[in-house]
């Protein structure tokens, strides 16, 4: 079977850059402390005492981790995941109430959001773009401007970002550095929006919470109205239902991604190895 190269989505970006590879700082210091308390030691420097035997194992093990840096687990589960579904030829998918509303959403949001902050020319982008490290699709990508945007939808009022002055969420600043650097732009804007529930999501809701109160499933006007006014935010200003962050490119968070798409390639090609030994020794 013929695999392809691993290149890291856009949207995944954060699952291998997580955790630190070889020595942590703390780690680092203590590399440090052992092995000059070893070189003194050896070097018979007055009041210096030997390693014990405990910190010599420590010291080995320290200087082992640091020549052959390793994944950190995230990254590794990652990878695992990321080969079972080329070998099973299948992708592992996750849906929920909050991510059909984004789905079903998204043009709209592009549209709201485009003529309240006079994107001009802005429109659903549909182009895959890939290198040899990465690959991904921008929502909307506006090259005069040098600029690329992602529009998130939030589920509700509690969910959207209203008061937040950074990022929220934990790997959508990875995401747009990988679209940057896919697209050679300079700047990103992530664009959260608020929009009107669609029907059937509000249906849905509204029968979750029929059966909730014991009604059976069986949607009382009252109960519709209530859902419905809840779900609803198209009567209340821009300032109350956009919120948008800005990033700049950061070379250093892009390379750092190379370098661990390069380790993530290793790690999948030992456990292709691995998987062949033990296919040969059944």
């Amino acid at each position: 079977m013929s695999l392809p190269i691993f290149k890291i989505r856009a949207s995944a970006a954060h699952e291998i850059l997580a955790g630190s590879v070889g020595l942590t700082d703390v780690q680092s210091a203590k590399l440090f402390e052992l092995s000059t308390r070893k070189k003194d030691a050896d070097s018979k420097v007055p009041g210096v005492k030997p390693l014990t035997d405990k910190m010599g194992i420590e010291l080995t093990s320290l200087i082992y981790k640091f020549e052959n840096p390793e994944l950190p687990e995230g990254a590794k589960t990652y990878c695992q995941k990321w080969l079972k579904e080329q070998l099973y030829n299948r992708r592992k998918h996750f849906t929920n109430r909050y991510l059909e509303k984004g789905i079903q959403c998204e043009d709209g949001a592009i549209e709201f959001a485009a003529e309240y902050h006079e994107w001009v020319g802005a429109c659903k982008n549909d182009e895959w773009f890939e290198d040899d490290y990465m690959q991904g699709t921008p929502d909307i990508i506006l090259d005069s401007e040098n600029h690329v945007i992602d529009i998130k939808n939030s589920y509700d009022a509690f969910s959207f970002p209203l008061f937040e002055t950074e990022i929220p969420t934990k790997g959508y600043e990875t995401q747009l550095q990988v679209y940057l650097a896919l697209t050679g732009h300079e700047r990103a804007t992530l664009c959260y929006c608020l929009m009107d529930a669609p029907l059937d999501i509000m249906k849905e809701e509204m029968r979750r919470l029929s059966w909730k109160e014991g009604s059976m499933g069986a949607i009382s006007d009252e109960l519709y109205q209530k859902v419905k006014s809840e779900m609803t935010y198209s009567n209340l200003i821009p300032e109350l239902r956009l919120k948008s962050f800005t990033v700049v490119k950061d070379s250093s968070v892009i390379n750092e991604l190379r370098v661990r798409v390069d380790m993530c390639r290793e790690y999948i090609a030992s456990l292709i190895g691995a998987k062949v030994e033990l296919l040969k020794a059944a």
